[in-house]
C-alpha cells in the first residue's frame, strides 16, 4: 500500500513537471479581458508589415522578389504572410530584415481551435472610466506608442518599428488601467453560409465544391461551383417567380417538390396519356431531375437542395412514354403554353441532333414570341442545354443554337472547372450560330469517353424503383458505368426518390434557369436581355482558357456564378424618399421592390420608424424640435443602401452673397444683387426683408435685385438685407447683411460688355458725363483691379491694369455657364456688376 502511494506520487509529480514544461513552451499569450489565451507559434509562417504599400507599388516589388519561390499571401497593401519550409525560416527572416522599410516581422500563431492569428504593429485598448488622460498619455509615452484612432469603444494604437505589439498590449492590460488590451490580430473571418441540412447536399458539387469526396470517390477543385450558398445568403427566391420545365414531366407531390410549389395546369401534357397530367411515365425521370436542381425543397432533412427553393415549377411534359419526342408543332405549342400561362423562365434540357440553327422555323418563332411578348413584353428568359456530344468538341444542337437575342445556350464544365468532354466547343465563324454563352458544372465525361467517369450529379427521382435509381439499361452509354442495377443513393429518408446518376448539359441548363429565378426574385422588372447580359458578364473566367474580349470557345463567357449575378441585380436597387423629413410620416421606398430577399430598415437616432415592409418604410422625426442631418438605411440581403436626409426646419443660411462699394457703404438709388446660399436641406422657399431700399425683383427666389433709397448730402440711411429659407417642415431664422446708404457713391462709373458674354468681357470707364457727376478729377479715373466671383464667393479671375488704362478685356471662355459678379476697384471707388456667361 505504501509503495503504491509512493508510485502514484512520483507519477503525479512527473505529470505536473510535464505540464509545466508544456506551458513553458506556450509562453506566448494575449489577454481576452483578464483571461490568458495561449498562442502556439507556427514554424512555417511569418507575417511582415512594411512602411509602404508594397503590394500595389510596382517599383518596390523587387525588394520582396528575393524571397524566391516562397508562397506570399497579401492581407492588405502593406502586410503579407510568408509560408516557407521550417528549415529555411531563419534564412528568410534574415533576408526580410535587410529590407529597409520593414516595420514589424513576427511569427504567425494559432490558438487551440486552429485559428491562425498574426501580430503586426497595432493593438487595441479600452481604458477604464476612472483613468485620467494624463495617465493614458504617460503610458503611451513610456512605450513610444501613438494613438491612431479613438472611438467610444476602443483606441487603436501603433507601436514603434521593430517593437512587439503583443508584449506591449500585455503590459497595458497588466497595468490595471484597461478594460481590455490585445493585438489587432490579422486572422481569417469565416463566412457563415446558408448550408442546408439536406443530407445529399454534400454531393452537390456544382452548388458548393469544397474539394469534398462525393460520388464514386471523386473530388474536385475547391470553388469550382456556382457559389449557391453565398447567393442564398441574399435570396432563396420568391414564390411569384415561375420556371416552366419542358421535359419528361414532374412527379405530383414529390417528397422534395410538393404540389404547393408546382403549377400543374390542365393542358400541360403535350405527349401521350392524360393531357392534363404532366407526371412522368415509365422510367422517364429526366424532367424530375431537371426540375429538382431548380426547385427542390431546402432544409427538410431529406434529399437535395434546389437553387431557387422558394420559386415555383410549372411542369410541361413533351416526351412520350416510350421516350420519343413530339412533333415540332406540339413543341412550339408547349413553349407558347408556358408563355401564355405566366412562366417567367422556360428551361429546356432537350434538343435535336442537328446543328442547323433554323431546323424547325415553327419552334424558332415560338421562341421569338416568348422572348419578346412573354412577361408583359419584358420577355421570358429562355434557357437551352447546348447538347451532349460523344465525340469531343462536337457541335451546338438545335434549338440551342437559334439566332434569337437573349436565348441562353448552356454548356457544361466539370468538377475541376474544365470543359466537360461532351460539351460543345464554340465556333464563332460558323454560319450555324455555334456559340455557347456560358457553362455550369456537371459530370466530367461518360465512361466510354474517359474510363471511371460517369453520371455523378444529384437530383430528385421518381419515387420507388422507377426512374434512374436503381440504374436501368437506358441510363448507361456504351461504356461500363454506371453499373446496371446499382442503387445511388441507397440510404436515407425516401432514398429511392433521389438519384446520383444525372448529368450532361441537361443538368447545367436548369442551374442557369435557377439562378435566373433568383435574379427575377430580386427584380422582377428585368428584361430577358438584361438577365442574359448579367449572367454572362458575371460568369467566372475559369479553366485557364484563352478569353478574348471575355469569351473563350471552351466555356463561353465563363462558368455560372449565382452570387455575382444576384449581387449585380441587388446593386441596382435604389432607395428613394422625400427630403427633408419632418415630424410627420414620410415614406421611403425601394425600387424595384425586392420581393424575394429579406430587407431590414434602420434610421439615425433623430428619426423613428413608424412601419416597414419589403417595399419601404414610413419614418418621421422623433419630435417637432429636432433639426439636423440624419439617414435612412435599407439592408437588402447583404447590401446596405443609405439615403442621407435633413430632419426638421433648415438651419440659418450660411451666407448672403453680394459685392459693392467698400463693403459697408451702398450708393444712393443704386441697384445691387444679393444671393443666399441655401445649404441643400430640402430648401424650396426663400423670404427677403430689405431696409433702406426696395426689392425690384426676385422675392421668393434665392436671388433678389435691390434699389437703395435716395440719400443726399452727408446723410446716411441704415441699409439691411435679411434672408431666411424654408422647407416643407418650416422656416429658418433670418441671416442679415447691413451697412449704410450714402450719397457719395453715385451712379455706375464702369460698364461691362458684352453681357451676357461667352468668350471675352470688356470693362471700361463709362461716358464722361457720368464720370463728371461722380468725381471732379475724372481725367484720373481708370480701370484698376478687376475680380470675377462665382455666386459661392470664390474668386475665378483677377486682373490689374496700368494706372491710366480706361478699359480691360478678360477671357471668360473657360468659365462655366451661369451668373457671376464682377468687382471693380480703383482707389476709393468700388463697384459691382452682374455678369452672365452663356
Amino acid at each position: 500500500m505504501k509503495n503504491s502511494y509512493i508510485i502514484h506520487t512520483v507519477l503525479l509529480l512527473a505529470i505536473l513537471v510535464a505540464m509545466s514544461f508544456s506551458l513553458s513552451q506556450q509562453s506566448k499569450f494575449y489577454y481576452a479581458y483578464a483571461e490568458k489565451i495561449f498562442l502556439k507559434e507556427l514554424d512555417n509562417k511569418l507575417i511582415v508589415r512594411y512602411n509602404k504599400n508594397k503590394k500595389t507599388d510596382k517599383k518596390l516589388i523587387s525588394s520582396y522578389l528575393e524571397l524566391g519561390d516562397e508562397f506570399i499571401k497579401w492581407e492588405d497593401d502593406s502586410t503579407c504572410v510568408v509560408v516557407t519550409d521550417p528549415s529555411k525560416m531563419k534564412n528568410i527572416k534574415d533576408k526580410i530584415l535587410k529590407q529597409g522599410d520593414v516595420k514589424t516581422l513576427n511569427m504567425m500563431y494559432s490558438v487551440n481551435s486552429g485559428l491562425e492569428m498574426g501580430v503586426t504593429d497595432e493593438f487595441i485598448v479600452k481604458f477604464k472610466e476612472n483613468v485620467s488622460q494624463k495617465e493614458i498619455e504617460k503610458l503611451h509615452k513610456n512605450h513610444g506608442v501613438i494613438a491612431v484612432k479613438t472611438t467610444d469603444i476602443y483606441q487603436l494604437l501603433k507601436v514603434p518599428n521593430g517593437a512587439d505589439a503583443l508584449e506591449i498590449a500585455n503590459i497595458y492590460q497588466e497595468s490595471g488601467l484597461t478594460r481590455f488590451s490585445h493585438p489587432n490580430f490579422i486572422s481569417e473571418v469565416e463566412l457563415h453560409q446558408s448550408i442546408p441540412n439536406d443530407p445529399y447536399f454534400v454531393n452537390q458539387f456544382s452548388l458548393n465544391n469544397t474539394g469534398q469526396v462525393f460520388t464514386d470517390g471523386h473530388f474536385g477543385t475547391s470553388d469550382a461551383d456556382i457559389d449557391a450558398p453565398e447567393a442564398w445568403d441574399i435570396t432563396k427566391g420568391d414564390s411569384n417567380i415561375i420556371i416552366a420545365v419542358l421535359d419528361e414531366g414532374l412527379t405530383s407531390n414529390h417528397p422534395d417538390l410538393p404540389n404547393s410549389r408546382q403549377i400543374r395546369l390542365n393542358g400541360s401534357n403535350f405527349a401521350d396519356g392524360d393531357p392534363n397530367d404532366p407526371s412522368p411515365t415509365a422510367d422517364n425521370n429526366h424532367g424530375n431531375a431537371s426540375a429538382g436542381i431548380i426547385g427542390a425543397t431546402q432544409n427538410n432533412n431529406q434529399g437535395i437542395a434546389g437553387i431557387a427553393p422558394n420559386c415555383k415549377i410549372m411542369p410541361i411534359r413533351i416526351f412520350n412514354t416510350n421516350g420519343s419526342g413530339i412533333t415540332p408543332e406540339r413543341l412550339a405549342g408547349a413553349i407558347d403554353f408556358a408563355r401564355q400561362n405566366g412562366a417567367h423562365i422556360i428551361s429546356n434540357s432537350w434538343g435535336y441532333g442537328s446543328d442547323n440553327s433554323n431546323l424547325f422555323p415553327v419552334i424558332r418563332d415560338a421562341i421569338i414570341v416568348a422572348t419578346t411578348q412573354g412577361r408583359n413584353n419584358l420577355g421570358c428568359v429562355v434557357v437551352f442545354s447546348a447538347g451532349n456530344n460523344f465525340a469531343n468538341n462536337g457541335p451546338v444542337h438545335f434549338p440551342s443554337n437559334v439566332d434569337v437575342d437573349g436565348v441562353l445556350t448552356v454548356g457544361a464544365s466539370d468538377r475541376y472547372d474544365q470543359k466537360s468532354y461532351y460539351s460543345p466547343l464554340s465556333n464563332p465563324t460558323s454560319p450555324n450560330n455555334q456559340i455557347v454563352d456560358l457553362v455550369a458544372p456537371s459530370h466530367r465525361a461518360y465512361s466510354s469517353q474517359i474510363p471511371n467517369e460517369t453520371l455523378e450529379a444529384w437530383s430528385i427521382d421518381i419515387p420507388g424503383t422507377p426512374g434512374y435509381n436503381p440504374v436501368k439499361n437506358t441510363d448507361t452509354d456504351t461504356g461500363t458505368l454506371p453499373i446496371i442495377g446499382s442503387v445511388l443513393p441507397n440510404t436515407g429518408t425516401n432514398y429511392l426518390s433521389y438519384t446520383g446518376r444525372f448529368g450532361g448539359t441537361s443538368y447545367s441548363c436548369p442551374q442557369v434557369a435557377g439562378v435566373a429565378a433568383l435574379m427575377l426574385s430580386v427584380n422582377p422588372d428585368l428584361t430577358q436581355q438584361e438577365v442574359f447580359d448579367i449572367l454572362i458578364s458575371s460568369a467566372d473566367k475559369v479553366g485557364g482558357y484563352n478569353y478574348t474580349n471575355d469569351y473563350s470557345n471552351e466555356l463561353g463567357y465563363g462558368r455560372l456564378n449565382a452570387l455575382k449575378a444576384v449581387e449585380v441585380v441587388v446593386s441596382n436597387i435604389q432607395l428613394t424618399g422625400n427630403n427633408p423629413v419632418c415630424n410627420s410620416n414620410t415614406f421611403f421606398s425601394l425600387s424595384p421592390v425586392p420581393n424575394g430577399i429579406p430587407v431590414n430598415w434602420s434610421v439615425s437616432s433623430n428619426l423613428q420608424i413608424v412601419s416597414s415592409s419589403t417595399a419601404g418604410a414610413t419614418v418621421k422625426a422623433i419630435n417637432s424640435t429636432v433639426q439636423g442631418n440624419g439617414f435612412v438605411t435599407a439592408t437588402v440581403g447583404t447590401r446596405v443602401i443609405t439615403k442621407n436626409v435633413w430632419i426638421g426646419i433648415p438651419s440659418v443660411p450660411s451666407s448672403i452673397l453680394g459685392f459693392c462699394c467698400n463693403g459697408k457703404e451702398f450708393g444712393s438709388e443704386s441697384i445691387y444683387e444679393f444671393t443666399v446660399r441655401a445649404n441643400n436641406q430640402g430648401v424650396n422657399q426663400f423670404n427677403w426683408l430689405v431696409a433702406g431700399g426696395t426689392i425690384l425683383e426676385g422675392q421668393g427666389t434665392n436671388t433678389i435685385i435691390v434699389k437703395t433709397a435716395k440719400v443726399t448730402g452727408s446723410n446716411k440711411v441704415y441699409f439691411d438685407v435679411s434672408a431666411r429659407v424654408g422647407n416643407s417642415c418650416g422656416w429658418s431664422s433670418y441671416l442679415w447683411r447691413s451697412g449704410y446708404v450714402t450719397s457719395g457713391v453715385g451712379p455706375a462709373i464702369f460698364s461691362v460688355y458684352p453681357n451676357p458674354a461667352d468668350n471675352e468681357v470688356t470693362i471700361s470707364v463709362a461716358d464722361i458725363q457720368a464720370i463728371s457727376e461722380t468725381d471732379a478729377t475724372n481725367e484720373a479715373i481708370s480701370v484698376g483691379e478687376v475680380k470675377i466671383y462665382d455666386f459661392f464667393g470664390s474668386v475665378k479671375k483677377v486682373k490689374k491694369t496700368n494706372s491710366d488704362q480706361k478699359s480691360i478685356t478678360i477671357n471668360v471662355s473657360d468659365l462655366q455657364k451661369g451668373t457671376y459678379l464682377i468687382l471693380i476697384n480703383r482707389g476709393t471707388i468700388t463697384e459691382s456688376h452682374k455678369l452672365i456667361i452663356e
